[in-house]
């Protein structure tokens, strides 16, 4: 009989190691699994703060990118609105010339026909003096 507990004792001790090492086993098991998880959690936290950063990069260089459209676009604006005073300075110089270039051949009209009728009155005048210096003599 002793025996017989000896050799229960045994086998209850034997399937308590048993049971024992297969408790331990799952325990590590689920140790293996939850370090796996902690690691891959790690893993996906450093890689969102990795996307993170590059939205943050990507938001900055877009901030940039249209502070300098605007900049551009009021360059743009400035470069424009010089232009048009320029075209209009442009304009206002070349219907001032149109109106000096008008003036200019009024007066040059205007003073051919002084000279031809000074010409004429000159001519007009040597006749009359040549008549008179043929009535008086004279050879002019």
């Amino acid at each position: 009989m002793a025996r017989k507990e000896g050799e229960s004792l045994q086998g209850a001790e034997a399937d308590l190691k048993t049971t024992l090492a297969q408790k331990e086993f799952a325990l590590l098991d689920a140790l293996a699994s939850s370090e796996a998880r902690r690691a891959n959690e790690a893993a996906l936290r450093s890689a969102l703060q990795n996307q993170e950063k590059l939205l943050a990069d990507e938001r900055v260089a877009k901030d940039t990118a249209e502070r300098q459209l605007v900049q551009s676009s009021t360059q743009v604006a400035e470069m424009q609105a010089e232009l048009t005073e320029m075209q209009l300075s442009r304009d206002e110089q070349s219907s001032l010339n149109q109106t000096l270039q008008s003036q200019l051949r009024s007066s040059e009209v205007a003073f051919n026909a002084k000279l031809e009728e000074t010409a004429h009155t000159e001519s007009i005048l040597r006749e009359k003096l040549q008549d008179s210096g043929q009535q008086s003599g004279i050879i002019i």
